[in-house]
């Protein structure tokens, strides 16, 4: 029965009766999520940003814009504004990473890629962009 419950999932987009949460690693109301982020020291992670709002940021971070996080260039300007932007939007929104995939015009296992690829070290604004997103 759980089996099936779970093949069945795989054919569907996320559902949103499961994926509501902060940070996308706890599942309860904001109370709760807060006093466990307490338990292990991190502050919460409110998942409010859209994938265009943070299209926006990348582009003041990197000066590339919708096009070029679109486009099949493997520069490594592309690359880092790339990994930059699914680091993001893994932090900041609710999307999956499949529906991060499709907005880059991308396979998911490239998502992940792109996820273990990113070093904060590289990034300079991103303080900024914690402080301005909390």
């Amino acid at each position: 029965m759980y089996e099936n419950f779970i093949l069945d999932g795989l054919k569907e987009e996320r559902k949103e009766e499961y994926s509501k949460g902060i940070a996308g690693r706890f599942l309860g109301d904001k109370d709760f999520i807060a006093d466990i982020k307490k338990r292990f020291d991190e502050e919460p992670v409110l998942k409010n940003k859209t994938l265009q709002e943070v299209i926006k940021m990348v582009k003041q971070v990197t000066g590339l814009g919708e096009s070029e996080l679109k486009s099949r260039s493997r520069g490594k300007k592309e690359v880092k504004a790339r990994s930059l932007f699914v680091y993001l939007s893994l932090l900041y929104t609710d999307a999956s990473r499949i529906e991060i995939a499709r907005l880059l015009c991308r396979d998911p296992k490239m998502v992940n890629h792109l996820e273990k690829q990113f070093q904060e070290k590289e990034w300079k604004g991103l303080e900024t962009i914690r402080a301005r997103w909390g």
